[in-house]
């Protein structure tokens, strides 16, 4: 009996906190709702109080009931979703390795033509096959710790989410220097034939946000045409895609617990942008480490740091 009880808190809190996030508007008419039912709620707490003490004859009214109801229902919701509502500290102990999401957005970094034929490092041929690959890249940078490449990370990261087959989607956004070697990239990702379908994302030239499948190099062509690079360095510009891709993922029917943001490629301000877009939601963000090829998740709601043992 006491696991069932247990069970449907646990529903009630998580449903309660799915309510509020995304949604800000919400917290604003709620808080409006609770302090419009404050005085009424009193009124009805300090009437009842003279009613059952008997020394004032008074009458409690339906109205005055109902304020009361409103009040302690609001107040309660605010309680459960306080967490997600408000930033606290507080210690939270290890979580394990976090399970792959189904959905994983990266920020594409610009690759120095000089050091590489196609999107692909002058030091090293890649194979096609990602577990060897990404052992050799690994060894390079052990003996030659000049010798990298870029995008490594952002294979390593798809590798991870693509355990178990879990990983359906990864969209790219590319900044304004490396919307041109999308199509490295993309033939890159190909080589490797992970099942999830590749998308690149960005502002659209017309209006709105722009999602674009990726099939073959001619795709290449609709991507220049209809989407704008997107300057990483300015917050504003970074944190708006970052929004309005999210907004277009939710009407396609992506919840934010099955999205993960990786900032690895993107600088310092678009790092920020993307951390800052998961606050008080389910979207969480990751870093691949370029030091030691550790996997971070980052949780700001809870203020969590989940890890990825590299293999």
């Amino acid at each position: 009996m006491s696991g069932k009880r247990r069970n449907s808190t646990s529903w009630v809190m998580n449903w309660s906190k799915a309510q509020v996030e995304g949604r800000p508007w919400l917290v604003w008419v709620l808080g409006v709702l609770l302090i419009l039912s404050a005085h009424g709620a009193g009124e009805t707490v300090y009437k009842s109080i003279e009613l059952l003490t008997h020394r004032v004859p008074t009458q409690v009214s339906f109205l005055g009931a109902g304020y009361l109801l409103v009040f302690l229902v609001v107040s309660a919701f605010f309680y459960i979703v306080s967490d997600a509502v408000f930033l606290r500290d507080r210690q939270v102990e290890d979580m394990g390795e976090p399970e792959p999401r189904p959905h994983l957005i990266l920020l594409l970094s610009k690759l120095n033509p000089v050091s590489v034929t196609d999107g692909r490092p002058n030091f090293y041929g890649l194979t096609g096959k990602l577990q060897d690959d990404l052992l050799a890249l690994k060894r390079i940078k052990v003996d030659s710790p000049l010798k990298r490449w870029s995008w490594e990370q952002a294979l390593r990261a798809i590798r991870h989410h693509a355990q178990e087959n879990v990983l359906e989607t990864v969209t790219v956004i590319c900044s304004e220097d490396s919307i041109d070697q999308s199509v490295w990239f993309g033939k890159i990702y190909g080589e490797y034939s992970f099942p999830a379908r590749l998308y690149f994302a960005g502002r659209g030239k017309r209006s709105g946000i722009k999602c674009i499948e990726w099939h073959t190099e001619a795709s290449i062509t609709e991507i220049r045409n209809d989407i704008i690079g997107c300057d990483f360095e300015n917050f504003q510009k970074i944190h708006g895609v970052f929004r309005d891709l999210l907004r277009h993922m939710a009407r396609e029917g992506r919840r934010d617990e099955e999205i993960i943001i990786d900032f690895t490629g993107g600088q310092k301000v678009a790092s920020v942008a993307a951390v800052g877009i998961t606050l008080n939601r389910r979207v969480v963000a990751q870093y691949v480490s370029t030091t030691n090829d550790e996997i971070r998740y980052f949780d700001i709601t809870a203020q969590k740091i989940h890890r990825a043992e590299p293999e």
